[in-house]
């Protein structure tokens, strides 16, 4: 889990995800100010966008909770993002 002060994701790992999602490069630089600037407007622009294209680019599934052993789903973001 990340603490106070650090990331998640590295910078590489977010830039293949975006690749990944075919987010345009117009947004993304703002995704490293979301939160930051005291900007709703670009904060929402981003978001918007990022959803949009992670929707249309990363099917759905629920599969793994009906046929895992343990019925359970794993949020482990290293999980995560070797998934999508």
């Amino acid at each position: 889990m990340a603490t106070k002060g650090s990331h998640t994701y590295t910078s590489s790992q977010l830039e293949s995800y975006f690749e990944r999602i075919s987010l345009p490069a117009r947004y993304r630089d703002l995704s490293y100010e979301v939160g930051k600037n005291n900007n709703a407007q670009r904060d929402l622009e981003f978001l918007t966008a990022l959803q949009k294209h992670q929707l249309a680019a990363v099917p759905f599934e629920n599969l793994s909770i009906h046929y895992s052993p343990t019925h359970t789903i794993d949020l482990d973001p290293r999980f995560l993002y070797e998934k999508i």
